[in-house]
């Protein structure tokens, strides 16, 4: 009679009871359902209770759930729009989850987020019994997409590359046979992680093909960043770096020397847009050291060129050498480039060394520019920028007039000579363009010889007396009152020539216009 008795109150007490152990669990786990009677009911069948959300709040060791968003100590992370939880019925009081499901997800890991992950303390995600499905995750702006079925997990990349993790016993593996970032693309990538040993990597930089090595490991309240990068064998370059979660503060100091500029060019074409193309040639070296949390965030940058080849809008330039310095040690100029030669067709420019300075409002700002024209020195200084471009003025000496002659399309004229003295140009996209200028000749002693075109005889005396004249004194006077029309020209010349005039004094002034790049198109 009695087991009779026990029977009927189990059959009829057996529904409420998992009823109201449901309802613990919904309070424990800190769920709020709408649904949790239906699905009791329904798990009676497959001895398991299915908790499906879009707009519930879920707390797990850390991680809070509410109305679909993430929110990892009280910063949100990312939002996921539908989530299933699945415990035993056999383990509904102590709150063992069989499984997890989350679908259409996103997250945002950047320099506020990561911080918060990196601090989070004892989240323990049993990742043996989650899976996920299409969620998005912005990285420090590069898309990834992350995929889980039971152990494996994949990394997808906007390239379709993927990074398999295989969860084991005690660690995760990891592999990738190619993995492209804007910075670089990784090859035959290997490695592991586990809570003892951190993060290890190995693999390949293609296209440089060196090999590197990644460890990333935590030392208390340190997580500490090192690894190298060889080239048959030969370490071209090294990381190292810290992160303190107790401080909010990292450093990271990095050196590479001597790699090829394909590397770097590829980090230039995803983080600037400079007017500036540079060829697959020379070597490139980068040191740098950043602290963040301290009173400079940027301790140093220095970027090394060594024989590169370029083109600036219009003109070549070869041997590009040189330093790019934002160390606040480096004073008034942290640019400090020099270019064997700079071409456009024959306007050519010879050994210059270009010197920055920091700007208020251009960050860095040409301060000084020497080069070499036809044998002579020009010294470019007191820039400023203007709607039409970059003004700057130009000290003048000892430039050669015969090979300046030589270099250009002139051929009616032969001179020997040197000139001196000073201009204002304006630099612009396509050509430089000489606003004024007062030059002269360097010394009182050289010779003209005049070979004009019949049709250029305007003057039958002044082209005699130039035949093969001595000049004394030579003067130039340049001034352009429109940019896009030829400037007023003025040649005033005196001297003397055997042959004409029974070698008196000869005094001309010839008037005319022209353009800088009328000589050397």
């Amino acid at each position: 009679m009695n087991l009779i008795k026990l029977n009927v109150l189990f059959k009829y007490f057996t529904p409420l009871t998992f009823f109201v152990l449901a309802i613990i669990l919904s309070f424990k786990m800190s769920f709020q359902g709408r649904y949790l009677h239906d699905f009791f009911l329904k798990s009676i069948i497959d001895n398991s209770i299915k908790v499906h959300s879009e707009s519930s709040n879920l707390s797990i060791k850390g991680i809070t759930l509410s109305n679909s968003e993430i929110t990892l100590d009280q910063t949100s992370i990312g939002t996921i729009g539908k989530i299933r939880i699945t415990p035993k019925i056999t383990q509904l009081i102590s709150g063992q989850i069989s499984a997890i499901k989350a679908t259409s997800g996103t997250f945002l890991i950047d320099k506020t987020t990561l911080p918060i992950i990196l601090n989070s303390q004892g989240i323990d995600l049993p990742l043996n019994k989650l899976s996920l499905d299409n969620i998005v995750i912005d990285c420090f702006g590069i898309p990834l997409t992350l995929k889980s079925q039971k152990n494996e997990w994949q990394i997808t990349n906007a390239e379709n590359e993927q990074i398999s993790i295989t969860a084991l016993d005690h660690h995760l593996k990891i592999h990738s046979p190619l993995f492209t970032l804007p910075y670089v693309t990784l090859a035959n990538l290997s490695g592991s992680f586990s809570p003892d040993t951190g993060l290890e990597l190995l693999g390949n930089i293609s296209p440089l093909r060196s090999h590197f090595n990644l460890s990333l490991k935590k030392e208390g309240q340190l997580i500490a960043l090192s690894g190298t990068v060889k080239s048959n064998n030969v370490e071209i370059g090294h990381i190292i770096g810290a992160y303190n979660t107790d401080k909010n503060a990292y450093t990271l100091k990095a050196k590479l020397k001597e790699i090829p500029f394909k590397l770097f060019s590829s980090i230039v074409k995803h983080n600037v847009d400079l007017p500036i193309i540079f060829q697959e040639s020379g070597l490139v070296g980068l040191t740098f050291d950043k602290a963040q949390g301290m009173a400079e965030e940027l301790k140093s940058f220095t970027l090394s060129l060594t024989n590169l080849k370029a083109s600036f809008f219009l003109y070549d330039l070869f041997g590009i050498n040189g330093t790019l310095s934002l160390d606040s040690k480096t004073g008034e100029n942290p640019l400090n480039i020099s270019i064997d030669s700079i071409r456009r067709h024959k306007l050519n420019f010879e050994n210059t060394v270009i010197l920055m300075k920091k700007d208020q409002e251009y960050d860095i700002f040409p301060n000084v520019i020497t080069t070499e024209f036809s044998k002579g020195h020009m010294r470019l200084h007191d820039f400023k920028m203007t709607k039409d471009g970059l003004e700057a003025t130009a000290e003048i000496e000892d430039l050669d007039i015969n090979d300046a002659i030589t270099k250009s399309t002139i051929t009616s004229i032969a001179a020997t000579g040197s000139l001196k003295g000073t201009a204002r140009l304006l630099l612009t996209k396509e050509k430089v363009i000489i606003l004024n200028a007062q030059l002269s000749a360097s010394s009182p002693k050289g010779k003209i010889h005049y070979f004009p075109k019949q049709e250029e005889l305007n003057d039958q005396k002044s082209s005699q007396a130039m035949e093969n004249l001595d000049y004394t004194i030579l003067n130039l006077d340049l001034e352009a009152k429109d940019i896009n029309e030829p400037a007023d020209l003025k040649i005033q010349i005196v001297g003397t020539n055997p042959a004409f005039s029974n070698g008196y004094p000869l005094d001309f002034t010839i008037e005319t216009k022209a353009t800088l790049m009328d000589f050397y198109s």
